[in-house]
């Protein structure tokens, strides 16, 4: 059946003989139906390919193989492989990318790749088969949203990377399962994972750099043995409690869990293997469980563990093993323990206590084990070390060092023991004290043990010891032993005085104050005197030895040098310093006080056991109860003086315990005995009628009268008891039990003087006792357990206030509660709360930041103002947040600017105000704001100028004036559009002239011509449009500007006049049009012309005067020179000569009156006039 490419084919129904079929192309094809018992085995190559409206199909579970990119191209929402399919042809599904479940129910090599679809909206998918899931099924999933992935029931493994580098998945693993294999969920982004207890291997990396993963949860009854190697590396573990079945944790297991601060051991790990939790940067505590043979190379190297305690078993410790824990103090070694192998405590700077068992059996330091130890100042070297590598304390600083072995004596130097900075030295061990050992060092004390037999040549030679003590047991003193030691004033002789070797003599022992004990032989005392030189500074030691004490010797120093107990408390020594020091009252009993004893802390049981009677520890005071604890008898505390008294409750088993401690009382009380004792004793109720309360009722209970007599029918019933009261009965010695038994209340019995711990012992819940008004204090002294306690409804605040802590609580309470009764939230964090758990209540984020990470805090809903209130930095929380979710904490447009948010996104969030401080430029800005806005952000005019603005946008109102002027330079301003008219207020006129400004600019500005005319020639304020009477107000007669080619009609009539421009030279005819009127005035009288020294005088008068009378002439040659101006008198013009003869011309012109226009001539030679002069010279003509 072969329909490719049939664009209108929608449905197909497949007939029962098709076996083979092809729709390529068939993009409508929206509906295929198989027929009920299909003979189809394979599903083509491309069969369906590019259908594009295929939602949906049911593969027939006849079908064994579907070929390649069978489906590619379809719209297949759902896809799901029967168990029948053997074959997969490669990504018979690829180009599906709206697939939202996948049900895989068979499996050959399949994994999700080949299957080839997307997977971005896929959300679930179910594996559904017998059997294990083979290795890589879900290679490359990339989901950007959760998947369930449903594992069926019947599922025994889950293959090698499974689920490698899932992006986000929901998975459980059902109980069938019972290995996971390597890399099953490495880098996947699972949370948490709960393992079932079928599983029995955890395989090398299945939860490698599962980056979100904070829990793992064991289920109880766990049959798992093996965590492989790198199983949880890199995980943001918080606590995690290895099940009691695991017996091996390879490699690396958990290195670089930093978050990881508490775990709890298998009690069946046998090796804790290669760096299985090397980086656990949060581990605080380590117990290492006695099952553990061995720990291996670098296996908590550069964790944060403070107290490591080994249990016994283990016998080595590994290369490397606590390399650079830097925050570790304090490690508890146990008697076990053989090796300590090369730098395995190497550079933990605080290590400061190294604690050895009192019967080691270490046998062997490695090189360099505990160098670096930079805060190691006491360190004890025990008696079984034999063997000792290169330099195992190099450059540790320890000041004082404790060697009980022998062994290491050769090597000392060589065991990086700084001479620096090691100041005392105790030697416990039997033997010698080789040559040299001390030699040239800055040791200020040496302590010998009594242990000690012989000291060699040159032992102490040591600048800085102040003294020396020399125990009984010393017998030879080698040469020289304590040459060069200058500081050392004193020398103690404990004993019998050593062989010295002679050549030692003065150069060891001169200028010393040798002490000795007294009693010595002469022959001793002359040989000190002989090594001294000096019989003054040869000294008995006092009785009391009080020099000692005085030297500075401790009774550590003292005792561990063979003094006895008797000379330390001679010394001044008290006995409580004895006691903390560990001495038995034994010890100390013959010649100590007792009262001092008893102050000093013995009690009476030690006391006993040093030998004291009862009657002497009476005599100090010793109550009945603690005599009775060191097993006195009774009879013993009576004779004593010891009378009545409930706790001495300790039957004879002969005689009761009344007869022996009233021995001797009343006959009264020996008469109740014998009633009780007869062969049918005297019943109570017979006593009663017979002596009623004659006898105190104590006598009734020593004697052995039972409570059921009192009370017959119950204390519920009659609570009468003959009229005795309930405390009666208590203070008689009646037991709580007994009480109880009778149906007597907690609540009464309380209140009658019961003890808690009675009422506990009669068998009353704590919920009884808590009602009867018993605190929580009480009862958690009285023994009761948490579980009782919590039965009891204890408030966690009160279990707080007794020493719990919220690990323990935290079964029985919420996180708030615990929160509440004021535990820290550090205590709360090593119980092991969620980070969830602590924001539901109510931490804060920044109380939980040093506790967890930053993702698992985003991941458990604390919001970005959250996180920033915990100091968390916009570069730490924009990975996780939205910017207008980082705005809103709020972050500062500088801090989301610093980690490079733009400001096209954050001009959405802030002011301008915000943004200019961010800081964003005028330039930047200037996109999304206006210049208005700009100026209001207080951008200078610099700033905006070189965003781009024109300084002629910066015109004021914008910016001032005298900002501008004082941010620019006038020809800045200039270039930048600025006016003269807008400069003329800031700049003088040359300053506007030297910039360039021009005379049009300048007029436009309000300069007049008369400014602008020492600048500017007449032309050019002439083509500046300035007017003829603005000109003339400058100074400019008419002639200037007719010459200057003035038009007529810049000339107006109110200034000038027609005659006066005429004279200029203006035309008639056009003075005319201009309508200006020319009137022409009588010509002046010529008097007289002569000559003078070749000069030519010419006097005339005016003849007739009126309103246009000349006022002066003008007069000048043909030669252009102009002489003088004169005025309307008659004055003379001296005109001089000219040097040659020639043809002069001669205009007098009036300076101010265009009607004083007049023309003399001369052609001939000197002076004559022009025939326009009339006969006798006596007129000029008028032009």
């Amino acid at each position: 059946c072969y329909l490719q490419n049939n664009p209108s084919l929608t449905s197909i129904v497949i007939p029962d003989s098709v076996t083979n079929f092809n729709f390529y192309e068939c993009k409508q094809l929206s509906s295929v139906t198989f027929p009920t018992n299909p003979l189809i085995t394979t599903i083509g190559a491309s069969a369906f390919y590019n259908c594009q409206a295929l939602t949906s199909i049911t593969i027939p579970s006849s079908v064994t193989e579907i070929g390649q990119r069978a489906f590619e191209g379809c719209n297949l929402s759902s896809i799901t492989i029967p168990s029948s399919v053997t074959t997969l042809g490669y990504q018979p599904f690829v180009g599906n990318n709206n697939v939202k479940t996948l049900f895989i129910n068979s499996f050959t090599s399949l994994n999700v790749t080949v299957l080839g679809c997307s997977l971005g909206l896929v959300e679930s998918i179910t594996f559904n088969v017998p059997g294990p899931i083979p290795d890589y099924v879900n290679t490359g999933i990339s989901n950007t949203k959760p998947i369930n992935v449903i594992l069926g029931p019947n599922i025994t493994s889950i293959g090698a990377e499974a689920f490698t580098n899932c992006s986000q998945i929901n998975i459980s693993i059902p109980n069938s399962v019972t290995k996971i294999g390597i890399n099953a969920f490495q880098g996947s982004k699972i949370t948490s994972i709960t393992i079932p207890n079928s599983v029995t291997k955890l395989d090398d990396g299945c939860f490698a750099s599962c980056s979100l993963l904070t829990s793992v949860t064991f289920e109880n009854d766990s049959t798992l043995k093996t965590i492989g190697v790198n199983c949880f590396n890199t995980c943001p573990l918080v606590s995690i409690v290895i099940p009691n079945s695991v017996t091996n944790i390879d490699a690396q297991a958990f290195q670089y869990c930093g978050n990881l601060s508490s775990i709890t051991l298998s009690n069946n790990l046998t090796s804790i293997s290669y760096a299985a939790f090397a980086g656990t940067a949060s581990l605080i505590n380590i117990i290492i469980p006695g099952s553990v043979i061995s720990i291996d190379e670098y296996a908590f190297a550069s964790s944060g563990i403070k107290t490591v305690r080994i249990n016994e078993g283990v016998t080595s410790i590994g290369k490397n093993a606590f390399y650079l824990c830097q925050s570790l103090t304090t490690v508890y070694l146990p008697s076990s323990l053989e090796i300590i192998q090369n730098r395995a405590f190497l550079n933990c700077g605080n290590l400061k206590n190294v604690i050895f068992p009192f019967r080691s059996n270490l046998k062997q330091f490695d090189d360099f084990c505990f160098a670096e130890c930079y805060s190691l100042d006491t360190f004890v070297i025990p008696s079984s070390l034999q063997i000792i590598g290169y330099m195992p304390f190099f450059n540790s600083r320890i000041t004082n060092l404790i060697i009980n072995s022998v062994f290491c004596l050769d090597k000392l130097w060589n065991m990086g023991i700084s001479k620096s900075f090691t100041k005392t030295f105790t030697l416990d061990f039997f033997g010698t004290v080789p040559t040299g050992l001390f030699g040239n060092i800055n040791v200020t004390k040496i302590t010998l043990s009594s242990k000690i037999s012989r000291i060699e040549d040159w032992a102490f030679n040591t600048t800085y010891i102040t003294s020396m003590l020399f125990p009984s047991s010393i017998t030879y003193i080698g040469d020289a032993a304590l040459y060069n030691t200058p500081l050392c004033k004193n020398v103690f002789f404990l004993g019998k005085i050593p062989e010295i070797s002679t050549s030692s003599g003065y150069e060891s022992f001169g200028g010393k104050t040798l002490y000795y004990v007294d009693g010595i032989p002469d022959t001793d005392y002359n040989r000190l005197v002989n090594l001294s030189g000096n019989p003054a500074l040869v000294k008995p030691l006092s009785s009391d030895l009080h020099e000692l004490k005085d030297a500075g010797y401790s009774i550590a120093d003292l005792a561990i040098s063979g003094l006895s107990p008797k000379q330390l408390y001679a010394i001044g020594y008290t006995a409580k310093q004895l006691y903390d020091s560990g001495y038995s009252a034994k010890q100390l009993i013959d010649f100590v006080p007792l009262t001092e004893l008893k102050d000093a802390g013995y009690s009476a049981t030690d006391m006993k056991a040093a030998g004291c009677t009862v009657t002497q520890l009476h005599d100090v005071m010793y109550t009945a109860s603690q005599l009775y604890v060191a097993q006195f008898t009774a009879k013993e505390l009576y004779d004593a003086g010891y009378k009545k008294s409930p706790s001495l409750d300790n039957p004879d088993p002969t005689y009761t315990l009344g007869y022996i401690l009233y021995a001797g009382y009343s006959e009264d009380e020996y008469f109740l005995f014998d009633m009780m004792t007869q062969a049918v004793p005297t019943p109570l109720s017979e006593l009663m009628s017979r002596y009623g309360k004659k006898y105190k009722l104590v006598n009734y209970y020593l004697t052995g009268y039972k409570l059921i007599e009192f009370f017959p029918n119950g204390y519920g019933v009659d609570p009468n008891g003959y009229g005795y009261e309930i405390v009666e009965f208590v203070s008689a010695g009646f037991s709580a039990k007994d009480l109880k038994y009778i149906g007597v209340p907690a609540t009464i019995l309380k209140a009658a003087g019961c003890s808690v711990y009675a009422l506990k012992d009669a068998g009353f819940s704590t919920p009884v006792l808590k009602t009867a008004g018993f605190s929580t204090k009480e009862l958690n002294a009285a023994g009761f357990l948490l579980q009782d306690l919590i039965d009891a409804q204890c408030p966690a605040v009160e279990l707080k206030a007794i020493g719990y802590f919220p690990i323990e609580l935290k079964p029985f309470f919420t996180l708030l509660v615990l929160k509440n009764a004021g535990f820290t939230v550090v205590e709360l964090y090593y119980a092991g709360y969620l980070a969830s758990e602590f924001k539901a209540a109510g931490f804060s984020a920044a109380v939980l930041k040093p506790y967890f990470t930053l993702a698992v805090l985003v991941n458990n809903g604390f919001n970005a103002a959250n996180l920033k209130e915990a100091n968390f930095s916009a570069t730490d929380l924009k990975a996780y947040f939205s910017l207008s979710e980082l705005a809103a904490a709020p972050f500062s447009a500088k801090e989301l600017k610093a980690v490079g948010f733009l400001l096209a996104g954050l001009k959405d969030y802030f002011t301008i105000d915000a943004l200019v401080a961010a800081p964003f430029s005028a330039l930047e800005l200037k996109t999304y704001f206006t210049l208005s806005e700009l100026v209001a952000a207080k951008f200078s005019a610099k700033d905006l100028v070189s965003a781009g603005f024109l300084l002629s946008d910066l015109k004021p109102p914008i910016f001032t004036l005298d900002i501008l002027t004082k941010t620019f330079s006038l020809t800045e301003l200039k270039t930048g559009g600025f006016s003269a008219a807008d400069l003329k207020p800031s700049f003088t006129l040359s300053e506007l002239v030297t910039v360039g400004f021009l005379a049009t600019e300048l007029k436009a500005a309000g300069f007049s011509a008369t400014n602008l005319k020492p600048y500017f020639g007449l032309y050019i304020l002439i083509s500046s449009l300035f007017t003829a009477a603005e000109l003339k107000a400058a100074g400019y007669n008419s002639t200037q500007l007719y010459n200057a080619g003035l038009q007529i009609s810049k000339f107006d009539k109110t200034n000038f006049s027609g005659l006066e421009l005429f004279r200029a030279g203006y035309n008639v005819n056009e003075l005319n049009a201009a309508g200006f009127e020319i009137v022409f005035q009588p010509a002046p009288v010529i008097t007289n012309v002569s000559y003078v020294r070749n000069s030519v005088n010419i006097d005339f008068t005016q003849t007739t005067a009126n309103t246009n009378a000349i006022t002066g002439y003008l007069v000048s040659t043909n030669n252009g020179q102009t002489y003088t101006s004169i005025s309307n008198t008659v004055s003379p013009i001296r005109i001089p000569s000219p040097s040659t003869n020639k043809n002069i011309t001669i205009t007098i012109t009036a300076s101010d009156d265009l009607t004083s226009g007049y023309k003399i001539s001369e052609a001939s030679n000197g002076w004559s006039f022009a025939q326009t002069v009339a006969s006798g010279l006596s007129t000029l003509n008028n032009l």
